[in-house]
C-alpha cells in the first residue's frame, strides 16, 4: 500500500475540474481507480488533518489540534494507533518518506524508519529527493514478498509557491478561485501555485511509473490525498468549503478499486483508515470515530455512509457540520470577517466581526458569500444542524465547553499540578 500527501493544495487538478493546471499523472490515476468528489478535511490546518486521516480520530480524541511544528509542538497521546503501528502489527513493513507532519520528528508512530528526517533543511521534504528515495525502496522490495506500507509526504505545495525553483506555469491559464478578487497579485500566487503542483504531478508520476516497472501495481492500492484547502485568503485556516473540500483517489486493479469511477458521497478524512482496514482485511480499531466506505466502493449503489462531515477550527475555535446541501458554522471566539472576493490589499471588512452563526445554502451560493442563518425560511435547516452540530461535540467530548481549547503543553503542565484543578477545567 502507498499513500501520498501534498500540503495545501485543496481540489486543484484536473480531474477536480481545473483545466488550468497541468496534473497528467494524478488525473490518469483517478481514470483509472475511484475518485471521490465530496470528501472533507477535519482540521484546515495541516497536522491535526493529517493525524485524523492516519489514526481515524478527530482531533480532539488525537490530540493534534495545532502544528507538529514550532510554536506548537503538538504530537499524537502516548496511547494513539498510528496506522504504521496498526499495519506493522500486521506483517507489514512500513516506512515514511518526506514529510510524516501528524506527529512529532523522532516520534517513529509505528514506521519501522522515517527516511529524509536528518537533512538540516526543508530540502529534505522536496520532490527532487523524496521520489528517487522511493523508487530505490520499489526496486529493493521488489521481490520481497511481505507487504509494505509507505507513506509519501512533499513539502510542496505549501508556501513559498516557488520552493525548490518551482517556476510558474500559466500554459493554460490562471485559475482564479470565486472568492477571490482578480487582480495581479493573486494571478501571481496563483501561477506559481500551479508550478507547484506541476511539479508534484511529475514527481508522483516517476514513482508510479516505477510500480509499473516493478510490475507492483496490479496490486499496490494506491491512495493520493491532500491536507486542506490552498494557502490563499478564505481557504486554508478557515472552515468554509476551500478550506476543507480536498480530493481522494484510491487505485488498487488486484481489490476491485479500479474502473475509473467516482464515489459522489459525502466523505470525511476520519473514514479513511477504518475502510482501508476493512479492504484488507483488518480488524477494525475499537476506539476510531471514523465510519468505513469499504462496501460503497465496490457498489456505488450503496447508500451514504453519513449524513454529515464535521470540522474544527483551533485558535479561532470556530466549528462546523455540512450535510448534502448546506453548511453550519459556529464561531466561538471574535475575528474579522473577510470581504470576497477577497482583494490582498484589503481583505477584511472594516469594523466587522464574525457572526455566532452562519449558515450557506451552497447550492445556490458555492462561495459561501450569503449567509442566511437568520433568514425564517432557513429556520428549520438551521435548527436541525445546530443540533446534529452540538451532539456531535458533546460526543467528542469537545473542550470548548470548557473554554479555549488547551494544546498539548497545557495537558502536560496540569499533569503536574499538585492541587486539584478548579471545577470546571
Amino acid at each position: 500500500m502507498r499513500k501520498f500527501t501534498t500540503h495545501d493544495t485543496g481540489c486543484l487538478f484536473g480531474c477536480y475540474g481545473v483545466r488550468e493546471v497541468q496534473t497528467p499523472n494524478i488525473d490518469n490515476l483517478a481514470s483509472d481507480g475511484v475518485r471521490f468528489s465530496r470528501f472533507f478535511a477535519p482540521n484546515p490546518v495541516c497536522s491535526p488533518s493529517r493525524a485524523t486521516l492516519t489514526t481515524g480520530r478527530y482531533p480532539t480524541s488525537h490530540g493534534v489540534v495545532g502544528g507538529c511544528h514550532a510554536p506548537d509542538f503538538n504530537g499524537l497521546r502516548p496511547d494513539e494507533r498510528h496506522i504504521s503501528r496498526i499495519l506493522s502489527e500486521n506483517g507489514y513493513h512500513c516506512e515514511s518518506f518526506g514529510l510524516a507532519h501528524e506527529s512529532l520528528v523522532g516520534d517513529k508512530m509505528g514506521f519501522h524508519r522515517r527516511n529524509l528526517e536528518i537533512r538540516p533543511t526543508l530540502e529534505r521534504y522536496s520532490c527532487e529527493i523524496i521520489a528517487p528515495a522511493v523508487i530505490d525502496f520499489l526496486d529493493r522490495h521488489k521481490t520481497d514478498p511481505n507487504p509494505f506500507y509507505v507513506q509519501v509526504g512533499f513539502f510542496e505545495t505549501h508556501q513559498p509557491f516557488d520552493f525548490g525553483g518551482v517556476k510558474p506555469d500559466q500554459t493554460n491559464g490562471i485559475h482564479m478561485p470565486g472568492y477571490l478578487l482578480r487582480c495581479p497579485e493573486n494571478e501571481q500566487k496563483m501561477a506559481l501555485l500551479q508550478g507547484s503542483i506541476k511539479k508534484v504531478d511529475q514527481a508522483i508520476g516517476s514513482i508510479l511509473d516505477a510500480l509499473k516497472q516493478y510490475a507492483l501495481d496490479e496490486n499496490t492500492l494506491v491512495i493520493f490525498t491532500v491536507d486542506h484547502g490552498i494557502e490563499m485568503p478564505r481557504a486554508k485556516f478557515t472552515l468554509y468549503e476551500p478550506g476543507l473540500h480536498v480530493p481522494l483517489i484510491l487505485r488498487w486493479p488486484a481489490g476491485g478499486v479500479c474502473g475509473g469511477r467516482v464515489y459522489p458521497h459525502l466523505t470525511g478524512n476520519v473514514d479513511v483508515l477504518p475502510s482501508l482496514l476493512e479492504l484488507l482485511g483488518l480488524a477494525s480499531e475499537p476506539k476510531m470515530e471514523g465510519v468505513s466506505f469499504a462496501k460503497g466502493l465496490k457498489s456505488l449503489s450503496c447508500p451514504p455512509h453519513r449524513g454529515y462531515v464535521y470540522a474544527a477550527q483551533f485558535g479561532a475555535d470556530a466549528r462546523s457540520i455540512r450535510n448534502d446541501r448546506y453548511k453550519l458554522i459556529r464561531n466561538f471566539a471574535a475575528r474579522r470577517p473577510f470581504s470576497p472576493p477577497v482583494d490582498p490589499k484589503t481583505p477584511f471588512i472594516q469594523n466587522a466581526c464574525c457572526p455566532r452563526v452562519e449558515l450557506y445554502d451552497l447550492l445556490y451560493d458555492p462561495n459561501e458569500f450569503d449567509n442566511v442563518a437568520d433568514r425564517p425560511e432557513y429556520k428549520e435547516i438551521r435548527k436541525q444542524l445546530d443540533g446534529a452540530l452540538w451532539d456531535l461535540m458533546y460526543q467528542l467530548n469537545d473542550p470548548i465547553f470548557k473554554g479555549a481549547t488547551p494544546q498539548r503543553m497545557w495537558y502536560e503542565c496540569m499533569a503536574e499540578c499538585p492541587i486539584p484543578l478548579p471545577k470546571g477545567r
